[in-house]
């Protein structure tokens, strides 16, 4: 195997984006650059420089569809809990011929490289509502989050002890039932007639990432490493809610990527 450098990796992650970004517009399928990605496209015209994944969300109509299509297309290899071949409430695309290893992380999930696709659900209207929701999300993802992690790992002695009675609890419980809950949790509200979306299933920013239907009504494309890919037309006010004064980048020790080993088979 050949162990390939993070520009070699990137290569591939876009490949399969601009894969993905083809399959979406043939079928009509609405998709949008997001997070990081997004970030990047505005400030960079590409990756962040130290970054090294690429995030997309669709609304959960079109998500559902891609991978009804998927299922019955399989031009795109795709892992979801949904054809019960992911414990994350997430869809990933992947390069299954690439091999990843990360610190801390069983390999079962990241085992290649991958592009992560998140749904868009509706949120409650009442802020109260979704705030309650969000505290019921969080304790989920930690479990997810402990149901993935290296039993035994951590970055001191007592980290790796107290660690022990969650994984194996979370692991007790199974990654794909942690997964399901989520994923029933993220569609309490229906999409379509819902004031307020986002990315309920895996909200990072938490409360931020409830966000106006309205910001994501419309489309515009932005350049992203000499292409172009859909992003809201509202990309401003999203990425202001999101990281505040998103054109400094924050400082050196802030700047963190996957700590990844990437091999070719």
């Amino acid at each position: 195997m050949k162990r390939l450098t993070s520009d070699e990796s990137k290569v591939r992650i876009l490949n399969l984006l601009i894969k993905f970004a083809n399959y979406c517009d043939a079928n009509g399928l609405k998709y949008y650059m997001l997070g990081g990605t997004l970030l990047g496209a505005v400030r960079h015209k590409g990756f962040i420089p130290w970054d090294d994944d690429i995030d997309v969300c669709m609304p959960r109509p079109d998500y559902e569809k891609f991978i009804a299509l998927q299922n019955r297309d399989k031009t795109i290899e795709i892992r979801c809990v949904e054809n019960k071949t992911s414990d994350f409430p997430f869809l990933k695309l992947v390069d299954e011929k690439t091999l990843v290893r990360q610190p801390y992380v069983t390999e079962s999930e990241t085992s290649s490289l991958w592009v992560d696709v998140f749904p868009f659900d509706g949120w409650a209207d009442d802020e109260k509502q979704a705030e309650k929701d969000m505290k019921i999300r969080n304790g989920l993802e930690w479990l997810m989050i402990y149901a993935h992690t290296k039993a035994g790992d951590g970055t001191t002695t007592a980290r790796k002890i107290l660690k022990l009675p969650m994984v194996f609890m979370a692991r007790m419980i199974g990654g794909k039932n942690i997964a399901k809950k989520m994923d029933k949790l993220a569609q309490k509200y229906d999409y379509e007639s819902s004031a307020w979306i986002g990315n309920f299933v895996w909200a990072c920013y938490r409360m931020r990432e409830r966000l106006p239907r309205e910001w994501f009504e419309q489309r515009v494309k932005l350049p992203f490493e000499g292409y172009e890919f859909w992003a809201p037309k509202e990309w401003d006010k999203y990425l202001t809610q999101i990281y505040g004064d998103y054109m400094t980048p924050p400082p050196v020790d802030k700047r963190v990527n996957h700590n990844m080993e990437v091999w070719l088979k």
